[in-house]
């Protein structure tokens, strides 16, 4: 069979047709090095990668001299996941041809991938050394500078990238997102808006096809800061459409918001605030089923048993009820209910501590005289949101040094190492049982005078037990904070603390302790 008309059908687009004719190639040819190399390369195209590893691994047996070949390997590797593996072959295309782009390129993006960022912001560089018109790569750089929190030198590289491709949607979706953290909303909008106008302009296999979901999500959650409600969480509902935002499929159809069924599962998407804040919907279907089942993490199931309207909790990752009518991603019910100002959900407290816990935790607490303060420094390393939203435990000394206030940590997994690190007088009772770590919290919630927090799992407990609670936010804070606002429609207990400058956590601090000095003493 003739290898160039199987490179026709490949440059069409023709993967199968392409395939069947590098099959025959080889089964006359079975060391036929440019068959199997492009064979691996249709796997990987048709996300078969481990198929695409072994066909492109057994072409660089044959000519281990191929710079493309250990490229594309790589390519393969890195979507498996083996990242490891992934900067190996990369490395090794680089070391056969030190201008190969495409895998300085590729390079770069797996080091981020696995938050390299150092790592990753050389290999972009390397590329715009090499091509400095190199749009994605300034684009990728201008991202990788954000994810590391160089915000300006960021916007300078995507706005960079806009120039280079002022029609590329994603490179006006990124840069609308990473203006906003600046402060400078209309420019966010306006760039976020553009892309979208870009996207749908524009033949959809020309672009990713995720473009169009992600530039909508984006205004969803940019019109929900700004208190948009209605527009916005229609809009947000696009995230479900990118892979980030997906929820695994499930046997039952999706809930329409109407029709009335006997039985809903509800599954949690996102993260452990999240299901906190957004369980409070749980009473509102009552009129629509007759039985809700909530699909959730694990560590919330002892703590989510409090909740008034559950019928049954199972764990995310185990069995799913097949006996459920439809089902519903937890954060869509704002949508689904057509969630206003007027309607917003804020009956406090809806979840509850256990009573024989919050009697041992007073018992434990007795012991500490003055003004007890429960903090909370970090979320979860995991989530790119995290250098934003968390603080270090060191910006406590404002707090800490407020006449007969007691820190006591509150802090669980991610940053307890700095308790070890700060000269701060916190109080650490150390790790709490897992099955009922959440139940402890509130527990120990219950027998202080008030809670401060970054943006995190412990802002929304505080705020769903009707808790005192600051909160401490970026200078652009998530969506759900809104706005310019001190309160919080969420959460009637808690006060907002935002920063006027990005990173500036001291005002921030400086503001809560003068707040505090205000505080009644406790009565104990």
């Amino acid at each position: 069979m003739d290898l160039e008309l199987a490179l026709r059908k490949h440059q069409a687009g023709q993967l199968d047709v392409a395939a069947n004719i590098y099959r025959q190639i080889l089964a006359s040819q079975p060391n036929h090095v440019n068959a199997l190399h492009l064979l691996g390369v249709v796997a990987y195209q048709q996300q078969r990668h481990q198929q695409a590893i072994a066909w492109i691994t057994k072409a660089i047996q044959l000519k281990p001299d191929a710079a493309p070949f250990h490229g594309n390997l790589g390519n393969a590797l890195h979507a498996a996941g083996r990242y490891d593996e992934a900067t190996r072959s990369y490395q090794a295309a680089i070391a056969l041809d030190a201008n190969f782009v495409d895998a300085h390129f590729n390079l770069a993006n797996c080091y981020r991938q696995q938050k390299l960022w150092t790592l990753a912001c050389d290999s972009y560089r390397r590329v715009l050394s090499i091509q400095s018109n190199h749009a994605k790569s300034w684009e990728g750089l201008g991202n990788t500078l954000l994810d590391r929190g160089d915000v300006d030198e960021g916007i300078i590289s995507l706005r960079r990238a806009i120039e280079i491709e002022p029609n590329n949607p994603l490179f006006h979706y990124s840069y609308g997102l990473a203006i906003r953290l600046v402060g400078n909303r209309s420019e966010s909008e306006k760039h976020l808006l553009l892309a979208l106008d870009e996207v749908t302009r524009q033949q959809i296999d020309r672009v990713d096809a995720e473009a169009i979901p992600r530039c909508r999500s984006a205004l969803g959650m940019h019109w929900l800061r700004e208190g948009e409600l209605a527009r916005g969480f229609a809009e947000y509902e696009y995230r479900l459409q990118c892979s980030s935002g997906r929820v695994a499929e499930r046997s039952q159809p999706p809930w329409d918001g109407a029709a009335k069924q006997r039985t809903i599962l509800l599954v949690a998407e996102q993260g452990l605030g999240d299901t906190i804040q957004f369980i409070r919907y749980v009473p509102l279907l009552k009129p629509f089923f007759d039985r809700v089942i909530v699909e959730c993490q694990s560590a919330l199931i002892p703590l989510l048993q409090t909740a008034e309207g559950i019928d049954a909790l199972v764990p995310q990752g185990g069995s799913a009820p097949a006996d459920a009518d439809v089902f519903a991603p937890l954060l869509s019910l704002p949508h689904l209910l057509q969630t206003s100002w007027n309607s917003l959900p804020a009956k406090i407290p809806y979840l509850s501590a256990d009573a024989q816990r919050t009697q041992i935790w007073r018992e434990r607490l007795m012991a500490v005289d003055g003004l007890r303060i429960g903090i909370a420094w970090q979320g979860a390393k995991a989530l790119t949101t995290d250098l934003w939203r968390s603080m270090p435990l060191a910006a406590f000394a404002p707090i800490a040094a407020v006449p007969n206030a007691r820190l006591i940590s509150l802090q669980k997994g991610d940053g307890t190492e700095q308790l070890e690190q700060t000269a701060l007088d916190v109080l650490d009772f150390g790790s709490f049982d897992e099955d009922g770590a959440f139940l402890d919290t509130a527990a120990m919630m219950h027998s202080l005078d008030g809670v401060i927090t970054c943006d995190s799992a412990v802002a929304h407990l505080a705020g769903a037990l009707g808790v005192p609670v600051f909160v401490g936010l970026p200078f652009v804070a998530d969506w759900r904070w809104f706005t310019e606002r001190s309160d919080s429609p969420w959460y009637p207990s808690a006060t907002l603390f935002r920063q006027s400058r990005l990173g500036d956590w001291d005002t921030v601090f400086r503001s809560m302790r003068e707040r505090i000095r205000a505080w009644p003493s406790p009565a104990r």
